[in-house]
């Protein structure tokens, strides 16, 4: 029997350790993962700890459990919740209802009855668990899938640039409703196979199962379209918010870690930018597809969003023609070989254009235009040693053989400075972060919202990288900032506790003790006293 993780949420040590204590949870298929006194505490570690189950008190200092709940489901939306206050309020039952509360229970709970709550919460993750893995049914829903048709509607909405009233009359044939909304994304799921029983993989159960988990886990968060294959699932998403980027990178994190946990397949998904006409989608889904080519940094088995791929990056946008786009996704990908082969078919398209000289310079220059394009794209024109290779010397190449010269040794130099833009990405943007944070940790309204839209990245990558290359959640890091900042004004006797706390962002001036005690052991006017040798 698998086992799930919960959080206990309390105020109060003794219920904490209570409920821990009073209950068998390894026999009721649950490990307690986290620990929390307050909901600011409790959001903190939920940035770092995977849960399925919370167990929360409403009635806390600091943030009250409905906010910590509505800030909980950003970062866990399939989790389970059940509250357990010591206050029958109508109106507390309510907005939890609004937010997804599984069970609302009133304290005290009992050991039987605490224990019963559990049972009901394993049964209804189990039931989630098996649907996902019950193949028959899985077998069964494929089989009432959409017609042939339907699939090559989304495939031509995907490859071929239509217009807008074949799209109108294909959504109105096929009843998809991508297009009423505003803000679309296209989500490209990558699908990696391995490990998979072979018998399953040749009738198409394991991305049938994807299929339906994106389903279930996109479906009433946005309207959506999903063309399935062996090893990709493309999902055309249209969204109610102007700006769906942080909502669909979380859910799509959200869909990898559970298919990694329930089917035990790696499932990568590229995030488009967001576009507001379907005729655009053939570009949107080959930025989704561009993303994915950055897998490897940070790794597999998560959503990257295209736009904090290229952050940093400059002017110029997604390459149209087909062979733009493999040549932009050639030196992405750095791969020698790869790149050898875009240029071989470049040079073959140069010598069909036979021996008409005008035609020959505009298309080495366009191809010209396409190389800077990129290094503008990617925030490279500051290369000096790059723009100098790319750069024609003595006149565009009029030959096969200078043209095959110059391309692979100007794409070969392209290669090398976008892995190494990519690489150190995080470390400027963590960079970035640390330096805004120090500027503004005295601000109250300091959030990872407010230094996500400063660096103009969603929420979760911000999240992984500034923690992969600080060693500390951003919590943890503006926490650390403040009260070291704390221990120099505690040092001046003419600054009051209150303008202490005030100064470092901390409104609540008790919030701000409590931080600091459990940060040094001692209150910050015990602190003072031993530092300035007062009585």
């Amino acid at each position: 029997m698998r086992n799930y993780r919960a959080m206990i949420v309390d105020d109060e040590a003794e219920v904490r350790e209570g409920i821990v204590a009073r209950l068998d949870w390894e026999k009721l298929g649950f490990e307690v993962v986290a620990e929390a006194e307050n909901g600011l505490e409790a959001i903190e570690k939920a940035e770092s700890d995977e849960v399925d189950l919370l167990l929360t008190d409403i009635k806390m200092p600091f943030m009250d459990g409905l906010t910590m709940i509505a800030e909980f489901r950003t970062l866990h939306p399939s989790a389970k919740v059940v509250i357990l206050s010591g206050f029958d309020d109508a109106d507390y039952a309510r907005q939890a209802i609004k937010l997804g509360v599984t069970e609302y229970a009133l304290k005290p709970v009992n050991a039987e009855e605490l224990s019963g709550v559990l049972a009901r919460m394993r049964a209804q993750l189990d039931r989630e668990y098996n649907e996902k893995l019950d193949i028959a049914k899985l077998r069964e829903e494929y089989e009432r899938a959409l017609p042939a048709m339907k699939e090559r509607f989304l495939g031509e909405l995907l490859w071929r640039r239509m217009g807008e009233e074949e799209i109108a009359e294909g959504i109105a044939a096929y009843g998809l409703d991508v297009g009423e909304l505003p803000g679309k994304l296209v989500l490209v799921f990558d699908i990696r196979l391995r490990g998979a029983p072979a018998r399953e993989l040749e009738g198409g159960l394991v991305p049938i199962s994807i299929s339906q988990l994106i389903e279930q886990s996109l479906r009433g968060r946005c309207n959506l379209a999903l063309c399935s294959g062996l090893s990709e699932i493309v999902a055309v998403t249209a969204w109610e918010e102007a700006d769906p980027v942080s909502r669909a990178v979380l859910l799509c994190n959200d869909i990898s870690a559970r298919c990694k946990r329930i089917l035990d397949v790696r499932v990568t998904c590229g995030v488009s930018k967001r576009y507001s006409s379907l005729c655009d989608t053939p570009a949107a889904y080959a930025e989704a597809r561009a993303a994915l080519e950055y897998r490897e940094e940070p790794g597999l088995g998560r959503a990257i969003y295209i736009g904090d791929a290229e952050t940093g990056g400059g002017q110029g946008g997604m390459l149209d023609e087909r062979t733009e786009r493999l040549l932009l996704s050639a030196v992405r990908a750095g791969s020698p070989a790869q790149v050898e082969g875009v240029v071989d078919g470049l040079v073959r398209a140069l010598d069909r254009l036979g021996d008409d000289a005008w035609q020959k310079q505009a298309y080495v220059v366009s191809v010209y235009n396409s190389l800077n394009r990129i290094v503008m794209q990617h925030g490279l024109s500051g290369e000096t040693e790059l723009t100098e290779r790319i750069a024609f010397r003595g006149g565009p190449p009029a030959g096969e053989r200078e043209l095959r010269a110059w391309l692979t040794d100007a794409c070969l130099a392209l290669c090398g400075c976008v892995a190494r833009r990519r690489e150190s990405m995080p470390r400027l943007l963590a960079e970035k972060a640390v330096r805004f944070i120090e500027e503004r940790y005295g601000e109250s309204s300091l959030s990872a919202e407010t230094v996500c839209a400063h660096l103009h990245v969603s929420r979760s990558y911000f999240f992984e990288v500034f923690k992969k290359e600080t060693g500390r959640s951003f919590v943890q890091y503006l926490t650390d900032v403040r009260m070291d900042r704390a221990v120099e004004l505690l040092h001046d006797p003419e600054m009051k506790t209150i303008t202490v706390a005030y100064a470092v962002g901390y409104e609540e001036p008790n919030y701000f003790s409590h931080v600091f005690k459990r940060r040094f052991g001692v209150t910050p006017a015990r602190y003072r006293r031993q530092a300035t040798g007062a009585i």
